[in-house]
């Protein structure tokens, strides 16, 4: 039997403000689902937005934290892995 093909990696975008403690927890929760669910196919960028105020205009971020793939994104709280999977669109992953 052989092989299936390699899964797509998945690229993620982590828009925060380094003094909040919401993009704190939002880190975390990231880190974690591409480290336990997407692990070795996963890429996460983290954009502090008090580093680079000009990111957010750029990439229209509107509110912190913010998840991005592609054009679907996720505002807020992070904390229910299974929810985020279904709103970036990588349930079938």
């Amino acid at each position: 039997m052989q092989p299936g093909p390699e899964p797509l990696p998945v690229e993620l975008t982590l828009y925060v403000q380094s003094a909040s403690k919401v993009s704190m927890n939002a880190i975390r929760a990231a880190r974690h689902l591409c480290e336990s669910v997407l692990a070795g196919r996963c890429t996460l960028s983290i954009i502090d937005l008090d580093q680079s105020p000009q990111t957010a205009e750029r990439d229209a971020v509107l509110a912190t934290p913010t998840l991005a793939r592609g054009s679907r994104r996720i505002i807020g709280d992070l904390s229910d892995s299974a929810r985020v999977l279904e709103l970036l669109d990588l349930t079938s992953l």
